[in-house]
């Protein structure tokens, strides 16, 4: 509860902050560790990630109040939903954040929109999921009840969520429909502060926690979702850990540039600072990365390495612990794929950088 947050910091500064979508700590309203404690003025969305994963709620939460919406009762019939389903909570977080946008447009702001979708379970309006049924892609249904109960009736987000995620005839299809959906959701924020003549003075961020994941039916193979990286959701391998970040800046990021710079979500933090112009706390483990997306490569500080409890970053060089006194080591640059164990054959790389697991877990003093 006391540790501070991006929200907290730029509120301090004079920013409307808000969040929609899915909070990643369980805090009811008036929890210190709910959003609205957090530096958030506003909220809108899931309380609990694990109910975030389903998509007909009978409920989110608004800054501390209940929304009902009273039709996302009793909606599945043999397993699946319904095709004339209620309210998609996605849309009503959408629908949140252009409303709060609007009414703040006059004020600096920072809105966080952590989007649901394409989370397990695999559902999507039909508008959609259409043009990707008519490809004839190959599909293995899924069956209701497989995956994440969301805690059990006591939670109070309706009863389908002691049931498991629901059905779905068409997992591929309906994976790329939610991907689709959001997409187009990305674009409608995008296009309100062009609307709104704010796009020249907003940063833009989209990125994701972790790679790609097969836990709602649809396969990696088939999206070919990992492209030449190894492993997926909770691996601590590239297929794990690597993900796009894409930034977006009018007249001050240049269109089309691409940058190699390693960086975490622990770098957010200082970079948000920098671009508000407000001191960053302390000491932390985070570094602006504004230079590079400025395209001051030159400027930029780097990372003496980046940590994981079971992996190590240290320029092109990953370090992977394989049982007691054994790792693996993986050259990046030349094996994106981590397919080759160099580890035998640079002994004083390894010796040298298993001492960073140590090192990371050291509180900064």
């Amino acid at each position: 509860a006391g540790d501070v947050t991006v929200a907290m910091l730029l509120k301090e500064a004079g920013y409307k902050t808000c969040m929609v979508g899915k909070w990643g700590l369980v805090g009811r309203p008036g929890h210190p560790g709910s959003p609205n404690q957090k530096g958030f003025d506003h909220f809108l969305g899931f309380d609990n990630q694990g109910f975030a994963h389903f998509y007909y709620p009978e409920f989110l939460w608004r800054s501390g109040e209940k929304v009902l919406y009273p039709k996302n009762h009793d909606l599945r019939v043999n397993g699946e939903y319904r095709k004339d389903a209620g309210t998609y909570s996605h849309d009503e977080l959408v629908k949140e954040a252009l409303g709060w946008v609007r009414r703040n447009r006059d004020h600096p702001f920072f809105l966080y929109v952590p989007f649901c979708i394409p989370h397990a379970e695999l559902t999507v309006p039909e508008d959609s999921m259409e043009p990707y049924l008519k490809l004839g892609w190959s599909e293995k249904p899924r069956i209701e009840g497989v995956g994440n109960t969301g805690g059990g009736k006591n939670a109070g987000y309706g009863s389908q969520y002691t049931r498991g995620y629901c059905g779905q005839s068409h997992p591929h299809a309906a994976y790329a429909g939610m991907i689709s959906r959001m997409d187009r959701s990305v674009g409608m924020i995008l296009d309100l502060l062009e609307e709104l003549h704010l796009a020249k003075d907003t940063l833009v961020l989209f990125s994701s926690d972790n790679g790609p994941s097969d836990e709602g039916g649809q396969t990696l193979r088939f999206f070919k979702s990992s492209g030449p990286l190894s492993g997926h959701k909770r691996s601590m391998h590239e297929g794990g850990l690597r993900v796009p970040t894409i930034a977006r800046w009018p007249g001050r990021i240049k269109p089309g540039s691409v940058s190699d710079h390693p960086s975490a979500f622990w770098d957010f933090l200082p970079t948000a600072c920098e671009v508000a112009g407000i001191a960053v706390p302390g000491k932390i483990d985070g570094i602006s990365y504004l230079p590079e997306l400025l395209g001051r490569t030159e400027a930029q500080r780097k990372h003496e390495y980046l940590y994981w409890p079971w992996a190590i970053r240290v320029g092109k060089w990953k370090l992977h612990p394989r049982g007691k006194d054994r790792y693996a080591l993986f050259d990046l640059e030349n094996d994106i794929g981590e397919k080759h164990d160099v580890a035998a054959q640079h002994p004083e790389l390894v010796s040298r950088y298993s001492r960073y697991f140590q090192k990371g877990k050291q509180p900064l003093k």
